[in-house]
C-alpha cells in the first residue's frame, strides 16, 4: 500500500509530512500519530489496536526511502516513528530550513504594492509564529479573501486567547 507518492528523502519532510497526514486523515488513522488514540489498557483492545498500529508503522517505514527507513525501524509504535521523524527532520533541522528559505526567497512581488508585499509578508511570519493552540483561528485567517491586515489577524488572535 502507498502512503504517499514522493517517499521521504530527508530534504522533503515538510510535504511528506502535510501528505501523510493527509493521507492518514482520509483513512480516520491519523489518530495513531497524533496521540489521541494512546494504547488501551485492556489487552483484548491492545491486540486490535497493536494490529492496526504496526499496519500504520509499516506504512510510515514504506513511505521513505531504504536508507531513512533502516534508521527508523527500530521504533515501537506509529507514534514513536512519527515523533521520532519530526525530532530529527523538523522545523530545527538545518536542511529543512534551507530549503524552506530557498523557496521564500524565489518568490516575486508580483503585481502588488511595496507596502502590500511587506503587510503580507509580516502577517505570514505573525501566523507562522502563533502557538498550536491557535490553529483553528489561523486557518480561518489563512480562508479570509481577501487575507486581512495583520491588525486585523491580530485582534482576531487576542479574542480567541481572551476566550
Amino acid at each position: 500500500m502507498t502512503l504517499v507518492a514522493s517517499p521521504l528523502t530527508g530534504n522533503n519532510y515538510l510535504t511528506w509530512s502535510i501528505a501523510v497526514k493527509t493521507s492518514l486523515e482520509t483513512k480516520d488513522k491519523i489518530c495513531f500519530i497524533d496521540g489521541s488514540f494512546p494504547a488501551p489498557s485492556n489487552p483484548v483492545l491492545f491486540k486490535k489496536w497493536k494490529r492496526v498500529d504496526v499496519m500504520i508503522k509499516a506504512w510510515l517505514l514504506n513511505s521513505m526511502i531504504k536508507e531513512m527507513s533502516d534508521t527508523f525501524i527500530y521504533c515501537v509504535s506509529s507514534k514513536v516513528l512519527w515523533d521520532t521523524i519530526e525530532k530529527r527532520l523538523g522545523e530545527n533541522n538545518g536542511p529543512l530550513r534551507y530549503q524552506l528559505q530557498r523557496e521564500v526567497s524565489s518568490l516575486e512581488q508580483g503585481s502588488d504594492s511595496l507596502v502590500e508585499r511587506e503587510d503580507s509578508t509580516k502577517l505570514m511570519q505573525f501566523l507562522m509564529g502563533l502557538n498550536p493552540v491557535f490553529d483553528n483561528v489561523r486557518s480561518q485567517i489563512l480562508n479570509l479573501e481577501p487575507l486581512p491586515h495583520i491588525d486585523k489577524a491580530f485582534s482576531m488572535v487576542l479574542r480567541v486567547e481572551k476566550q
